[in-house]
């Protein structure tokens, strides 16, 4: 075993991978701390159900909005490994360059759209919700608050792909645990009033937290391990933002139909059951979720791990990695069976008299779901950082599909937010074993080929 572990931890590849890993889950245990209390705080701020059911559905349906970067941020995540690697700065200026003002202009088109398109949307079809819940002014003013917010962090979250790059991958972490740290500092020492401005000022308080930290992480790289590289007008070339673009563009389709797949759950639960069911949703997501969550968490590092394989020719080096990913889906799908066990008694003591009932054969179904959810994401690092996108798209696009006409008739059936959840598992399994069976094809054709040293 010592022998093993001596071998293993030998390779600088390995080593970077597993602190990265190690420090990632250091970061998760607080930020699983964080999002534990905010449930409760999140209950104690909202005095309606539905109301809540609406913040959640709305944050969720928002963060589609940052895809709209056309993928340019996992462009650059891609392009810039290889001159990071051979230390070419000025390539590297040209890359950061063509990323940040190509995303800067995409940001201003937005903000702009959204003072158009926003205030004619009924809000309260798309979220479920009645007149009555919340007026009208607050809904749209909130809503405008936090699109903006989340415009914002298309520029400010470049930097994470770049950390990534850099194979930092424990620092992207970090901020998104401050961002929600800082949120919920406000939802635990805030009084809430009762009135409709509570809900404006957290839009407000959401805003700048998904955003301070991330601006404060790009001056520093670039004060620091990216001294004299930071994005310059001049440096700026259509050639270079193509070049993004064109490694983004594949990757922007597949970020939006794997949204489509896996983080549509919340605005599904809206329409075909109503918003109050999103907050019970939520409560199985946080406690039995947190595993599929833990597990994405070791493939944070994965995707910028296998690029620089593929670039140092490491190919046995990626197989293998395949394989311990395999293993460790097998690990974290028993511990699911855990805490399903132990959930009962963990939902009265997390959420006190606010508890709701809990049902084991939903958290059974939702670990199907979430052991489902593990294998497609193994296989989207894997797919990306290789470079195949073909397969994994096609079966998106059907996997997605699927899922909405699943859910329709499901809920038509039997009208519960887990019906939604077992629609999602169903339609993504022949997607995740025909991705699988793709990746295996490319792993098998490096047998013959010569390993990198």
């Amino acid at each position: 075993m010592k022998k093993v572990l001596t071998r293993y931890l030998g390779d600088k590849d390995n080593r970077t991978l597993l602190l990265n890993v190690a420090g990632n889950y250091l970061v998760k245990g607080g930020a699983m701390l964080v999002s534990l209390l905010m449930m409760p705080a999140y209950m104690r701020y909202f005095e309606s159900q539905a109301v809540l059911g609406m913040w959640f559905t709305l944050i969720q349906l928002l963060n589609w909005i940052m895809l709209l970067d056309f993928g340019i941020g996992g462009g650059l995540r891609n392009k810039i490994v290889e001159p990071l690697q051979k230390g070419d700065k000025e390539r590297v200026i040209e890359l950061v360059s063509a990323a940040y003002f190509s995303v800067a202009g995409i940001v201003l088109v937005l903000i702009a759209l959204q003072q158009i398109v926003v205030g004619r949307l009924n809000w309260y079809k798309i979220l479920g919700l009645s007149s009555g819940d919340i007026s009208e002014d607050t809904l749209v003013t909130m809503i405008h608050i936090l699109v903006i917010g989340v415009c914002v962090r298309f520029f400010s979250v470049l930097v994470c792909h770049i950390l990534y790059a850099l194979q930092k991958a424990v620092l992207p972490g970090v901020i998104s645990l401050l961002s929600s740290a800082l949120i919920m500092l406000y939802l635990v020492c805030s009084k809430p009033t009762g009135s409709e401005s509570d809900i404006i000022t957290l839009a407000y308080i959401n805003t700048l937290a998904n955003n301070v930290p991330a601006l404060i992480a790009t001056v520093w790289i670039f004060a620091t391990i990216l001294r004299g590289m930071w994005p310059r007008f001049r440096a700026f070339t259509w050639n270079a933002t193509q070049e993004v673009l064109g490694t983004g563009g594949a990757l922007f389709f597949l970020q939006i139909i794997i949204m489509v797949l896996f983080n549509v759950k919340e605005l599904y639960i809206s329409w075909f059951v109503g918003a109050e069911a999103v907050v019970d949703y939520q409560v199985y997501y946080k406690l039995i979720g947190m595993i599929g969550g833990l597990f994405s968490l070791a493939l944070n590092p994965v995707w910028s791990a296998v690029t620089k394989a593929l670039v140092e020719k490491k190919k046995q080096w990626i197989r293998d990695l395949y394989r311990k990913g395999m293993g460790l889906i097998a690990l974290f799908g028993g511990a699911q069976l855990v805490l399903v066990a132990v959930m009962p008694m963990v939902v009265k003591l997390w959420l006190g008299e606010n508890a709701i009932e809990v049902s084991r054969v939903a958290g059974l179904l939702f670990c199907l779901y979430n052991l489902v959810y593990m294998w497609m994401m193994l296989n989207y690092n894997f797919a990306c950082g290789m470079g195949r996108t073909k397969v994994i798209s096609i079966w998106l696009t059907v996997a997605g599909a699927g899922n909405l006409l699943l859910t329709m008739w499901g809920c038509s059936v039997y009208r519960s937010w887990i019906t939604v959840v077992v629609a999602t598992a169903v339609a993504a399994i022949p997607c995740a074993f025909f991705v699988q069976k793709d990746i295996f094809g490319v792993i098998k054709s490096m047998n013959s080929e010569k390993e990198g040293k």
